[in-house]
Order: structure tokens, then C-alpha cells, then sequence
């Protein structure tokens, strides 16, 4: 792992708090431009350079690797724990963080994590959905992590959340993080008018 303050652009107790109370208060947490922006350029050249050497497969839905193109169009390829790649080593180094923050403010029994990048080639989307896979419990914090530079609002791809104060809407800029609850916080992403880069991932329980 890498030092947290190495990655995050915000002082790591700060970030640590506003994720607790937003977590807490809301059932999310939103963060423009929170990874540095070397640190994003870093992992965006990869997911390039994976997209190059064809490691991308398209998404499926579900648990039964169903393909449905009508309901998400992206491309993914999944991230392996224990063989994290020097670009993703921030990544893991993030989610450890949170992970350890919300068991100690909230006491959610976090116990790992599963996740994949994400490229969505223009025209494509992911209709609204939850994280939480019905017979399955275990996704608890769902984290998003965006690498797109100079994106505009005419770009399209925005997340939306479906919230209990109405629906937000995130620009997927270069470095900006959300974090939700998996269970509770139906979401989208929006039809995209250029490639789309991120990182989507879930904190798990072990039940």
C-alpha cells in the first residue's frame, strides 16, 4: 500500500469525517476531485492500455453473467486483490481506508472488496438499478471513481442517484469519488456522448 495523503487530494481526517456523517445522514457521500490528479492520470493510461490489449469483456447483470445490452452497455475487466497492479495499488489503498473508517464510525462488519473498471463507448448507459444482488448480501458500500478529464455537461454520463432528498446527478470528472449505500440508493448512469473511464467497486460484509 501507498500513503493515503499520497492519493487523496483531501486531508485524510476530513475526508474521513465528511464520509461518516454523509454516509450516516444521507446514505452517500460525494467527492469532486478527491483522488490527485497524477494519480487518476496513472490509472486512467492503464485502463487504456488494458483496452488496447483487449482485457476489457462486455458487462453482465446479475450473478448469472447474463448479457443485456438494453440495460448496460459498458465494458469491464475486474481487478484481483492479490495481484493489484502498480496503478491500482491506490485504489485498494482507498478502499482499505474507507472500509476501516465506516467500521469504526458505523460498525458495518466490512470485511473486503470485489471490483472492476469501467469503459462505456458513446451511446451507451446502465439503466437504474441497486448494487445489492437479491439473494446476496454481502455488497454493503458501493464506490465510484472517475478518470474522465475535461469532461462538460453536453458529455453525458452523468451518475444518478436516486435519494430520499430527490435525484443528483455526478459529472464523472477526473478524480471525483461517490460512495453509497449498496442496499438503499437505486442509481443510473446516464447516456454517454464520449468514452466513459471509472472505477466502480463494494465494500462487503462476510454474510
Amino acid at each position: 500500500m501507498v500513503a493515503i495523503d499520497s492519493i487523496l487530494s483531501l486531508n485524510p481526517p476530513l475526508f474521513r469525517a465528511r464520509l461518516v456523517d454523509g454516509i450516516v445522514e444521507h446514505g452517500y457521500a460525494i467527492f469532486p476531485e478527491l483522488i490527485r490528479m497524477e494519480t487518476a492520470e496513472t490509472i486512467r493510461a492503464e485502463m487504456s492500455a488494458f483496452r488496447s490489449a483487449e482485457k476489457f469483456s462486455p458487462a453482465s447483470i446479475g450473478k448469472g453473467a447474463q448479457l443485456a445490452p438494453e440495460t448496460r452497455g459498458d465494458g469491464t475487466t475486474w481487478l484481483e486483490p492479490a495481484e493489484l497492479t502498480p496503478a491500482q495499488v491506490p485504489i485498494a489503498t482507498v478502499l482499505s481506508f474507507v472500509k476501516e473508517a465506516l467500521n469504526e464510525g458505523l460498525f458495518l462488519g466490512l470485511w473486503d472488496w470485489e471490483g472492476h473498471y469501467a469503459i462505456y463507448p458513446p451511446g451507451t448507459f446502465y439503466r437504474t438499478h441497486l448494487d445489492r444482488f437479491q439473494n446476496d448480501s454481502k455488497r454493503t458500500i458501493s464506490v465510484v471513481l472517475f478518470f474522465n478529464p475535461s469532461w462538460t455537461d453536453g458529455d453525458g454520463g452523468a451518475l444518478r442517484l436516486e435519494t430520499s432528498a430527490g435525484e443528483i446527478r455526478v459529472a464523472p470528472t477526473l478524480g471525483t469519488a461517490v460512495f453509497f449505500r449498496s442496499d438503499r440508493i437505486p442509481h443510473e448512469v446516464l447516456e454517454t456522448h464520449r468514452e466513459r473511464y471509472s472505477f466502480a467497486g463494494w465494500l462487503r460484509t462476510r454474510a
